[in-house]
């Protein structure tokens, strides 16, 4: 519960300890830093003629968020965002945690820090899940005191059990997560592992969020390899056998139950019992067109699941996935649904493939037919409206075939002259990107015999005459701005969305993404002309701006900004990003922490003897109303069970008021009380909930604990 107002006296006996309390944070500050390990930045190599003063130095210290604790050899690594040509470097921390890069280029970078049974972390992330920010660095930039506090992974558990209890050893299981892929729902595996003699599982080093467990068997999987004479104890052709299973014990990946871990934490029996059930075998024949004398390889044949509410991209894998050299094949154990079957036979340079769609019902499919050809040749041309872009012999074409891997559409070249030959094609249609292009290239159009490729997608016909034809123009607009909460505070490390029009919320290439940096800025390229709505988001999916059920409430309110721009525009557009934390207040700009005992212990508390230490961390805002919680939750956001802040969450120069007290009546009881007023500025690392600042009134990190409320967050001291 809240602390009562009649807490407001409080204010003056910890205002007596204000300079104390400032001296002793400054005197911890001033504490000389050992060397740390250094290393040149992405490009460094062809700074030799810039001017010295003008490099950028970043450095800073990765501690565990627990205690605070440094932690040595965490890999620490800085890759350029204005040119993708430069190495990204990696370093390694020293044994207080510190780091440092020299000789830095002006410019924008990502930098993430990573280190084994921790979640890796992005400079700027606000969550586990969340982009991360650019870093911005101007000549001459010295970024210091970069703080990156790493939280442990999470574990999931269980066992694997048949319909009579006994365990199932050399299951495949999975973790799987949701996310966003042109739009629609996926589930991506994220972990996987075996069952023990005992049919235990562990899945680990999992970053907290919501995970689903699938599971597979094939009776006699421990054996291995592909073998056609070898029928696994004859499980394979049983009329009943075990099929792809979710968590809890689920066929229907619709039905199945997430599990959510925090950080760090275990979740023990998680256990999955398999129950054979009615199956049934896909038969066929794979003609294998092509012809690889140098690399003899076997055509596969898969089978996954299609449709649903959730698409999943798990497949079957087992004995039958090989065809026989005869060229046949049979999927035994397939259950009753819809499902998409892929041959596949790789190459020396790439996949080739067909698909078709199927659908089992309470009987064998027989009669089916995929042929694997090397395709056929489709020529075509770029050009440019316009001034060429610098693209020297980087432009490329990507295909990407919908429901198949990513190299299953085809890659191709462009010659310096703009033509080009794209081999292996099948009649599979696709979508095409248009790679290598400069910061402010776009494709204005492309034709393939008078179908609009953009609109329509490609499609290459055997035997035709059309050519590819690409138009690109190299005076793209850009959107810039600054990202704002409703207070007017830069936020930091969100996603800036250009969503195109109505009638073209197809074209996924329109799509334009950006990351705000450190200061809430953004600048979005690469932008082609139409009508656009601006969009950002304070916590939001990756790709799930491109999903329409996720998209009608922010439509119907309008909260999007209105955009339209031509060729070579330069607007900027401020954006308020949108509240989606259900977690967070509309009550100002303010984030408290309360820890309460019970309404009698704070009585007693303001009865018996207080101590307080109070530490000003800049333009301090006071006032003792009791807002809810805002900004800060229990657990992987801002307030880890060590109880210290997420100094990503922290936007700006802080300024504030940072409170502890201490009552020891009742020797039970601890009072914690924590503001923090954000009033603008660059410093993101003035205000934290600092251990030191709890060592001070003698409350040990490690005995702080988190636990989230109905409507606000508060942290409770054993």
């Amino acid at each position: 519960m809240f602390v009562p107002r009649f807490a407001r006296p409080i204010r003056g006996i910890v205002l007596v300890f204000f300079l104390a309390a400032v001296a002793t944070s400054a005197s911890a500050q001033a504490q000389a830093n050992p060397p740390a390990q250094s290393g040149q930045a992405p490009g460094s190599a062809n700074a030799g003629a810039k001017e010295k003063e003008q490099d950028c130095t970043v450095s800073g210290m990765v501690v565990a968020m627990a205690g605070s604790a440094p932690l040595k050899s965490a890999l620490v690594t800085l890759n350029s965002v204005d040119d993708r040509s430069r190495a990204e470097v990696t370093i390694r921390s020293e044994a207080d945690g510190h780091f440092i890069f020299r000789g830095i280029i002006p410019g924008q970078y990502r930098m993430r820090v990573a280190k084994n049974n921790y979640v890796m972390q992005e400079y700027g992330q606000r969550t586990v899940s969340g982009p991360g920010a650019t870093l911005t660095l101007k000549g001459g930039a010295e970024m210091k005191d970069l703080l990156f506090r790493l939280i442990p992974s999470a574990t999931i558990a269980g066992r694997i059990e048949d319909e009579d209890g006994e365990p199932i050893s050399w299951a495949h299981v999975t973790a799987l997560r949701s996310s966003y892929s042109n739009g629609k729902r996926k589930l991506t595996t994220v972990a996987t592992n075996s069952t023990n003699d005992l049919g235990e599982y562990r899945l680990f080093g999992l970053a907290p969020g919501r995970y689903f467990i699938s599971v597979t068997y094939q009776p006699g999987a421990a054996h291995g390899g592909f073998d056609e004479d070898f029928d696994y104890n004859g499980a394979s052709s049983l009329k009943e056998n075990y099929v792809l299973t979710y968590y809890p014990g689920t066929y229907d990946v619709t039905r199945a139950q997430s599990i959510t871990v925090k950080s760090g934490e275990e979740i023990p029996s998680m256990d999955v019992m398999m129950r054979p059930t009615a199956v049934y075998a896909v038969r066929g024949r794979v003609v294998n067109t092509i012809v690889d004398t140098q690399h003899v390889v076997h055509p596969m044949v898969f089978i996954a699941p299609r449709g649903g509410a959730i698409e999943s991209n798990s497949m079957t894998f087992g004995p039958d996935n090989e065809v026989k050299k005869d060229g046949t094949f049979e999927l035994r154990g397939v259950a009753p649904g819809s499902y998409t079957i892929q041959g596949m036979v790789p190459n020396a340079d790439r996949e080739h493939s067909v698909t078709q769609s199927l659908d089992v019902g309470d009987a064998d499919v027989d009669g089916i037919t995929l042929i694997i050809s090397k395709g056929f040749s489709v020529p075509g041309h770029v050009r440019w409206d316009g001034t060429p872009g610098h693209i020297e012999d980087n432009l490329y074409l990507l295909g990407r075939v919908d429901g198949q891997s990513a190299i299953a559409g085809g890659y191709t070249r462009v010659d310096r002259d703009g033509s080009f030959t794209w081999d292996q094609l099948s009649d599979s249609a696709m979508r095409v990107t248009v790679g290598g292009l400069n910061s402010n290239g776009y494709v204005k159009a492309a034709d393939y015999g008078g179908v609009d490729v953009l609109e329509q997608g490609f499609t290459p016909r055997a035997g035709s005459n059309a050519t590819l034809e690409f138009t690109l123009s190299a005076q793209g607009a850009q959107v810039e701005g600054t990202a704002t909460d409703e207070n007017g505070l830069p936020v930091v490390g969100v996603w800036v969305v250009l969503v195109p029009d109505a009638k073209h919320r197809d074209r996924h290439d329109l799509y334009r993404t950006e990351r705000t940096d450190q200061h809430g800025v953004f600048k979005i390229k690469q932008v082609a002309p139409g009508d656009y709505a601006l969009y950002s988001w304070d916590e939001v999916d990756e790709g799930a701006w491109e999903d329409p059920d996720f998209m009608h409430p922010f439509e119907e309110k309008k909260h999007g900004e209105k955009v339209t721009v031509q060729e070579r525009d330069d607007k900027t557009v401020n954006i308020t990003v949108i509240k989606t934390w259900k977690g967070r207040s509309s009550s100002g700009f303010w984030l408290r922490v309360f820890v309460l005992c019970s309404w009698v212990c704070c009585v007693a508390a303001f009865l018996c003897c207080r101590a307080a230490v109070l530490t000003n961390l800049g333009d301090t805002a006071f006032g003792f109303e009791f807002f809810e919680l805002q900004g800060v939750v229990a657990g992987d956001d801002a307030i880890d069970g060590a109880g210290e802040f997420d100094h990503s969450l922290l936007r700006g120069d802080v300024g504030g008021l940072i409170g502890v007290g201490e009552s020891s009546a009742c020797g039970v009881f601890r009072e914690i009380a924590v503001e923090i007023d954000v009033v603008g500025g660059e410093d993101e690392a003035r205000a934290s909930f600092d251990e030191q600042i709890l060592r001070s009134v003698g409350v040990a990190p490690a005995d702080v604990g988190a636990n989230a409320g109905e409507d606000f967050d508060v942290v409770t001291v054993d």
